[in-house]
Formats: structure tokens, sequence, C-alpha cells
């Protein structure tokens, strides 16, 4: 489990591993000479991506507030493993099953247009998706010094006094994916999916509004306040 949530907090290298393991799982079903071998293999790599979504399903946030303790002077949003497991699935299931059947096909001059276009593109947007979730969905660190982003690549501090202005902390986002927006002084806006927005930006807000409420963020005491 705490390896599940550790790629959850830091997916990438996760990611790029499932990828590389896909692409040789596929080259292996081409170039391997026995046709058993090659269904077993797509066969347990489609089971271990069912797992996974399994997993990412029974570890979905079940704390029921939008900011937990970290052990540290922090707040953070719930780490949680679902989408860096769906997207480690994805890329299992349809990488391999893709190389195997569209690639294959093509090698061997057998390519079905426009279903294995159709069905390349399909996949492909799919993993897509699945990435750009689990790389966007890591969520954020309040500390005493701002709001810590945490990027897809790298992490952005956004400091109290660029949250102060009007209209700086809103909850927002599509109807599917609620967030906050935190708009930063600079104009940019960097959005938080969180399943309580409207909790979350309240609290955001009373930190970037009231600078002696900071010094307690991390407490015990501070995280039964802020969860009530």
């Amino acid at each position: 489990m705490n390896v599940l949530y550790a790629a959850a907090r830091r997916p990438q290298p996760v990611l790029f591993a499932a990828l590389l393991a896909a692409v040789l799982l596929g080259v292996a079903v081409q170039t391997v000479d026995q046709p058993v071998l090659g269904i077993l293999l797509v066969f347990g790599s489609i089971v271990l991506a069912l797992f996974l979504v399994v997993m990412g399903h029974l570890l979905r946030d079940r704390s029921g507030a939008p900011l937990v303790p970290t052990g540290e002077a922090a707040f953070e949003t719930p780490v949680v493993p679902y989408s860096t497991c769906l997207a480690v699935a994805q890329t299992l299931m349809w990488v391999p099953l893709g190389i195997s059947e569209t690639i294959g096909d093509l090698v061997r001059g057998e390519l079905d247009w426009p279903f294995d276009g159709w069905y390349s593109l399909f996949a492909v947007l799919l993993i897509v998706f699945a990435w750009n979730t689990a790389l966007f969905s890591r969520g954020i660190r309040v500390e005493p010094a701002g709001v810590l982003r945490r990027g897809p690549w790298r992490d952005h501090l956004i400091r109290w006094d660029e949250l102060t202005g009007p209209g700086a902390i809103t909850a927002g986002g599509r109807r599917s994916i609620p967030s906050v927006r935190l708009r930063r002084a600079s104009g940019r806006t960097v959005l938080v999916p969180t399943p309580y927005p409207d909790l979350l930006a309240r609290i955001i807000r009373e930190y970037a509004a009231d600078p002696g409420r900071r010094a307690a963020i991390g407490t015990v005491a501070e995280s039964a306040r802020i969860s009530r």
C-alpha cells in the first residue's frame, strides 16, 4: 500500500516505467514464436491493469476532509493513488495491445484501415487523459509561507501575499471535476481539484486574510478546527 501512495506523490517515474514495460511487452508479443505465450503475456497485462483499477478504487480518499496533517508544520490535500493506478492500468492495457495488433498489422502489411487507425487514436487519447489526470492531480500543501502547488514536473510556492486580492481564491472548476481556483497576482490561475471546493476555498481564504492563523498550520488543534 505504501508503494502506491509513494507513487501517487511522485507519479512520473512509475508512469515512465509502466510505459517502458508495456512497450517491451508489446514487442515480446510480436517476436515470440509461440502464439499461446503471446496471448498469455497480453492476458497477464490486462489482469494486472484490472487489479490496479480495483486497488485504485479501494484506496480512494475517505478522510472526509479537504486538508490532512503531514506530521510537519503543514497541511496537504489527501494523497490518493487512484489517478496514478488508473494511468498505469491504461498504459499496461492499451500499449501492448496496440503494438501487437496495430503495429503488427502494419509490419505484416495487413493494416485494417480505418478500424486500426481509430483504435489507435482511441487508445492514445485514453492514455493521454489518464496521464494528464495523474500528473495534474497531486494536490497542494498549505504551509505558513504559502500554498505549495504540486505540479507535473516541479512544485510552485504561491505566497500568501499573492492571494490577498479580491477573487483570488474561489470555488469553481467543471462540474465533473470540482476544484478551487487560485488566481495569483500575475493573473495566472491554478486549479486545485478537490471534493470539497467550498470548504477548501474558505480555509485558504482564512489563512490568506489572517497571518496570525498561519502559525497553527499543521497542529492537531488546527486540523480539528478546519475539519469542522
